[in-house]
């Protein structure tokens, strides 16, 4: 019989392991499977929240960016409007101050034509009073009722000749010159083109005629006397 001890250590050698069967390593390597796709599973849905805070983030940059674009739009759109609003009342603000000035000028111009045929019938008005006077004092003295320098000459006055046709005038009119002419005559000269005053060259400011009652009242007088 060996030794108790060789025997023992003879019988410790010679044991053999269990193995594992197949169910066991079937088991196992299911469990192994199952957790690596719980594993990729986490991962993956740590990646799914990952890409959605990433396209969270990018949406909210997006908009905030989106929002200061727009916003600037609008304050642009804004500003363009109002320097639109100024431009046009600058450009209101210019058409009134040329119309001003088109009216002031209108108005000197006309004051200025006032002027000139209140003068001549300031004139005008003085040689009826002297020649009234000469007439009465013709009477006073038991003279011939015709005026003076009229009885003298049979020569019409100056101011009867129309300064266009050098004809005595039937329908004396005063043009814009101040001047005294022929109505026809003056038209005629319109529809010729002059655009100028035939006495003083100047550009006529209108084309409008008065009639002059006073100075064809004396032309009249005048031709009656000297037929």
């Amino acid at each position: 019989m060996p030794p108790y001890g060789g025997a023992g250590r003879a019988e410790r050698v010679t044991e053999p392991h269990a193995l594992p069967s197949s169910e066991e390593l079937s088991a196992r390597g299911f469990e192994t499977m199952y957790y690596e796709e719980q594993r990729r599973r986490l991962e993956i849905e740590e990646l799914k929240r990952e890409k959605e805070q990433r396209d969270k983030m990018r949406r909210e940059a997006e908009d905030a960016l989106s929002s200061s674009f727009g916003v600037s739009q609008i304050l642009y759109n804004e500003e363009v409007i109002r320097r639109r609003e100024v431009e046009a009342e600058l450009n209101r603000a210019k058409a009134e101050i040329e119309d001003m000035r088109r009216v002031q000028k209108e108005l000197e111009e006309q004051h200025y034509a006032d002027c000139r045929l209140l003068e001549m019938f300031q004139k005008e008005r003085d040689e009826a009073i002297k020649t009234t006077e000469e007439l009465l004092r013709a009477l006073e003295k038991g003279e011939s009722s015709i005026p003076l320098q009229w009885s003298v000459s049979n020569e019409p006055p100056q101011c009867f000749i129309c300064p266009i046709s050098k004809d005595i005038m039937q329908n004396p009119h005063v043009a814009a010159d101040g001047y005294t002419y022929e109505a026809d005559e003056f038209r005629r000269w319109l529809n010729h083109g002059g655009e100028k005053s035939p006495m003083t060259n100047i550009k006529l400011q209108n084309h409008n005629l008065t009639p002059n009652l006073v100075l064809r009242s004396a032309i009249k007088d005048w031709l009656q006397q000297h037929p």
